[in-house]
């Protein structure tokens, strides 16, 4: 689900954002309040876990200076909430919801710890 225009019409295409995300993390600050959605994607012991997102198809350059498609996932805060700004990057299909994104994008986390673990126990 693309919220508003895409990066290119917002950032020239030498300034895409960079690897080290300060590129990322400037058009995601730029975004208007009506583009972010409350999303719950997981009921945790004291409730649902939420915040606001947003999803921008846009490009990004690599370290060799490929370019590639894809989308910038944006998680802030709500209301009365307090934390970081977070930001993620997927090559999903443009016709992918919002909500996909958010469940696959906390869904890494818990996949990454349970191979670190794996590696540990095994040597």
């Amino acid at each position: 689900m693309e919220t508003s225009a895409s990066c290119e019409a917002r950032l020239a295409p030498s300034s895409y954002p960079t690897p080290d995300g300060e590129g990322a993390a400037a058009v995601l600050v730029a975004q208007p309040r009506w583009d972010w959605q409350p999303i719950a994607w997981r009921e945790g012991a004291k409730g649902w876990w939420w915040a606001k997102f947003c999803a921008l198809r846009c490009g990004r350059a690599d370290g060799a200076g490929n370019r590639h498609r894809g989308w910038l996932l944006g998680q802030r805060p709500g209301r009365s909430q307090h934390g970081d700004w977070k930001y993620f990057w997927s090559d999903f299909p443009t016709t992918t919801v919002l909500a996909t994104m958010v469940e696959y994008a906390h869904r890494r986390h818990w996949v990454e710890q349970y191979h670190e673990e794996a590696k540990t126990e095994l040597g």
